[in-house]
């Protein structure tokens, strides 16, 4: 891909926080009782509302309760992706998020198009900051836009009845889509895992067109442009890591 970067561009982002809750309770098995909200993670009460299997796009101001979040998941019936607001703060099992001040200040600004290799647009900026920071731990967090091109994402549907053991068991379980620019996209990732047992990279992405998912990578190599602005996190938080651990489905 070809990266230009801008940077001193206002925005609402500052002084951001890089979030973690464990992502590894999903598999082999989901315990449908674990669950945590924003709320208590930023501090404050927590109700239960719902277990089903859902791709989260979380998007909430905690200080005014105000809450934009969205959320995907398989019709039942026909096998097609839903995308339903979501005015609860709470998730289970696994979640990855950017926690921000929400004042304006300097954000990185990247426009890509064309994509050369196989890797994704988020692989190759976290590849990239690997690459130049060596085992220093840099976090970004941020939104981006696929303003041109399709893209390939998955919903997970309902849990699985049996244990999920092998990444191929696991591509079988999820439920594959694709779509068409725009779709928008929020992230997190890692240059390099400080030995917390991070996911590195995390997407999830919707339109008003009714799809939304897990981001994979754009479909349309020589015809895609991505337009995305980011921030640097200051603090990594762990919250609530597994007993035991895997490497299953992280891709």
């Amino acid at each position: 891909m070809h990266l230009r970067l801008m940077s001193q561009l206002s925005s609402r982002f500052v002084l951001p926080t890089y979030v973690l809750m464990s992502f590894f309770f999903v598999l082999p098995r989901a315990p449908l009782n674990h669950f945590h909200t924003l709320n208590t993670i930023c501090s404050s009460d927590h109700t239960l509302t719902c277990c089903l299997s859902l791709q989260l796009m979380p998007n909430v101001h905690i200080g005014k309760q105000k809450i934009e979040s969205r959320f995907a998941k398989v019709n039942p019936l026909d096998g097609s992706c839903e995308v339903i607001h979501y005015d609860s703060t709470e998730f289970g099992l696994l979640g990855n998020f950017l926690a921000t001040e929400g004042v304006s200040g300097q954000v990185i600004k990247v426009e890509v198009s064309h994509r050369t290799g196989d890797k994704n647009f988020v692989t190759c900026m976290r590849e990239g900051l690997g690459a130049h920071y060596d085992d220093k731990p840099v976090g970004i967090g941020g939104v981006f836009l696929i303003e041109k091109g399709s893209a390939k994402y998955h919903v997970m549907p309902d849990f699985s009845k049996i244990p999920l053991e092998s990444d191929a068991a696991v591509d079988g379980w999820l439920k594959f889509y694709h779509t068409s620019a725009p779709f928008t996209c929020l992230s997190t990732f890692i240059s390099h895992d400080p030995g917390l047992d991070l996911r590195v990279d995390h997407t999830h992405g919707f339109n008003l067109k009714g799809d939304g998912g897990h981001y994979h990578y754009d479909v349309t190599p020589t015809d895609v442009k991505y337009t995305g602005y980011f921030v640097v996190a200051e603090q990594i938080f762990r919250i609530d890591p597994p007993t035991k651990t895997h490497q299953i489905g992280r891709d």
